[in-house]
Parts: C-alpha cells; sequence; structure tokens
C-alpha cells in the first residue's frame, strides 16, 4: 500500500494517509494524522477510547467503523447493543436513542448519523440539523452493512457505490483511491 491521500482495500487491510504502512495479516501501522484498519484491533489519536470485541478507527476526517463497541472524544457515552449518533468532535454507541453534542440527531434502526461532514448508514431516512439526507440518492448512497463518507472519501462493504468528485473503484479485488495508481 502507498501514498499520500490515497487507500487501499482488499480482503486484508487497507491504510489511509501519508503513511508508509505494513500490510498483512497483522495490524498495522499509522503516520501523522492517519490510522490503518486491519483484522486485529488498533487505535489512533490523542483522545481516549474504549474497544469491545470489534474494530473502529479515528481520523482527521472522524469515522468510525465496528461490528461491536467502542466510543471516542471528550464527552460522557453510553454504551449497549444498538446504533451510535455523533455530536460535535464525539459520538456514542450502544442501545439507546442518544443525542450528544450541539446539534440534534436522529436515527433509526440500526443506523447512525454524523455531524458537520454528514453520513448515514441503515435502515431509515434520517434528519440532522437545519439539513437533511436522503437514502439511497446521491451524493451520499447507502447499501447493506456499507456507508460512504465525504470530504475524505472512503468506501467500505458490499458496494459498489461512488461518491463526491474523487475517482475510485470497488470491486471484489482491491482498489485504490488517489491521484498515483
Amino acid at each position: 500500500v502507498y501514498g499520500s491521500g490515497t487507500w487501499v482495500y482488499g480482503a486484508e487491510p487497507w491504510v489511509y494517509g501519508s503513511g508508509p504502512w505494513v500490510y498483512g495479516a497483522a495490524p498495522w501501522v499509522y503516520g501523522a494524522g492517519l490510522w490503518v484498519y486491519g483484522a486485529g484491533l488498533w487505535v489512533y489519536g490523542s483522545g481516549p477510547w474504549v474497544y469491545g470485541a470489534g474494530l473502529w478507527v479515528y481520523g482527521a476526517g472522524l469515522w468510525v467503523y465496528g461490528a461491536d463497541t467502542w466510543v471516542y472524544g471528550a464527552g460522557p457515552w453510553v454504551y449497549g447493543s444498538g446504533p451510535l449518533v455523533y455530536g460535535s468532535g464525539t459520538w456514542v454507541y450502544g442501545a439507546g436513542p442518544w443525542v450528544y453534542g450541539s446539534g440534534p440527531l436522529v436515527y433509526g434502526s440500526g443506523t447512525w448519523v454524523y455531524g458537520a461532514e454528514p453520513w448515514v448508514y441503515g435502515s431509515g431516512p434520517w434528519f440532522y440539523g437545519s439539513g437533511t439526507w436522503v437514502y439511497g440518492a446521491g451524493p451520499r448512497v447507502y447499501g447493506s452493512g456499507t456507508w460512504v463518507y465525504g470530504a475524505e472519501p472512503w468506501v467500505y462493504g458490499a458496494g459498489p457505490w461512488v461518491y463526491g468528485a474523487g475517482p475510485w473503484v470497488y470491486g471484489l479485488g482491491p482498489w485504490v483511491y488517489g491521484a498515483v495508481p
């Protein structure tokens, strides 16, 4: 894997940032302001986290992923077994409905929302703040177990999706995003 502003995804991990990285069945390494994903567990960033049985990551773009449970940020969290919402600089994951941060967050079954650079995942439609998102229609799209997120784009899941201006490709094999092939 490689390169500034890029990432690679395959059956095993992928990485994003200006790195250098190591890719393989074991975990990962990271460079300044970035993060990596693998089959194991890891954290990146200056804040406190809690890790459960699943996986998650944090980067400058603020996003989360996990099959189980985790929290990141400065605020109080509640942890359970259900969806999650994200507020200013923070998010939570668990069974409840929650609202944290300055903006109103709403969720549907198995879903969550994230703040100023919104994206959604799950079965519902959602509303956030003064704006809205639409499910299944660009510029953010959704599929089973997947999501897409904006300015620092990447995709994960069973796809395929297209979001934003950047060129990327999704398929069964690895793919690359960025200026360098």
